[in-house]
């Protein structure tokens, strides 16, 4: 089932991992889509990898407000 509005949030934690995760909307294009994937916020020491992130109606993987990120080998698309 897709989500209402965001894929996966954390929120004001610390060492998180989002590792070989796919997630994302059915209907691609469509603005009724949530607006991110994976969404850490407030959050430190953040690995995302080898993600799937499909369909987002903004931004696939959205970091905003966190601390020592690492983001890489993702798939964001559509």
């Amino acid at each position: 089932m897709d989500a209402r509005e965001i894929g996966i949030k954390v929120q004001d934690a610390t060492g998180v991992t989002f590792r070989r995760m796919k997630v994302g909307w059915t209907s691609l294009h469509d603005t009724k889509n949530g607006s991110y994937s994976t969404y850490p916020v407030g959050c430190t020491n953040v690995l995302i990898e080898e993600c799937d992130c499909v369909g987002s109606s903004d931004a696939g993987i959205y970091v905003g407000q966190s601390k020592n990120i690492v983001v890489r080998k993702n798939n964001v698309h559509e």
